[in-house]
């Protein structure tokens, strides 16, 4: 079974192949679950360490892994983010006719071998975000609980949540490139090994900072 038969019929994908290959299809399913995975490294580009993605190509497979609206939509997304042609020396997918030609690629691939590869970068990528970064890219699960129980789970979400959420990308890489519009393909195109630290270091900074103006405005309170 290939990727592109995986993803046509991810939401019933016995009726979809049986539709396809009649009763062949299912010997197609029970096969893709069966077969050992191959690696795809020698047919693309395959991320084998987040450190040495683009920070564009990180926001990429984080889109892919978090806007998607459904599992099937993040998986295909994330398939082309991961996996790039063979050619690329640098992350580049500005060229439609180049990103077309992969996306077919990918497609004719065996949906075990992708499959292998998704997980493989997510688990990759669960402890660069959770673990090396842990509240770097987003909050840590207990500072999100507790912002969950101060604001009500309940509540819709408001217009500035919605814009932040939104946006966020383009606010940490506007944040990184000093505001200078002209600056941002440059920080795309860093290595992720010098991005995360130094968000690391800005928020760190930025707690420090917050809790010195908190002791100040105490004092200053004390004082009167």
């Amino acid at each position: 079974m290939t990727w592109d038969e995986y993803i046509k019929g991810y939401d019933n994908l016995y009726a979809y192949m049986k539709d396809k290959h009649g009763e062949r299809g299912k010997y197609l399913i029970k096969s893709m679950d069966t077969r050992i995975a191959i690696p795809l490294n020698d047919r693309f580009s395959v991320v084998t360490d987040i450190n040495n993605m683009v920070f564009g190509q990180f926001i990429m497979a984080e889109r892919a892994l978090t806007s998607g609206s459904s599992y099937k939509e993040s998986l295909y997304s994330l398939s082309t983010s991961i996996l790039r042609p063979l050619t690329d020396v640098v992350f580049d997918n500005t060229d439609d006719v180049k990103e077309q030609a992969n996306l077919d690629a990918i497609m004719q691939q065996k949906a075990k071998d992708v499959i292998t590869e998704c997980i493989a970068f997510s688990d990759k990528r669960n402890k660069f975000i959770k673990e090396d970064f842990k509240g770097v890219f987003y909050k840590a699960d207990d500072e999100a609980e507790g912002d969950a129980e101060d604001e009500g789970e309940d509540e819709p979400e408001s217009f500035e949540d919605s814009f932040n959420r939104d946006w966020y990308w383009y606010t940490i890489t506007d944040s990184l490139a000093d505001n200078k519009l002209w600056m941002h393909e440059t920080i795309l195109m860093m290595k992720m090994r010098d991005v995360a630290p130094h968000l690391a270091y800005m928020r760190m900074k930025g707690i420090i900072e917050y809790k010195r103006r908190k002791s100040e405005e105490l004092a200053s309170k004390l004082r009167r």
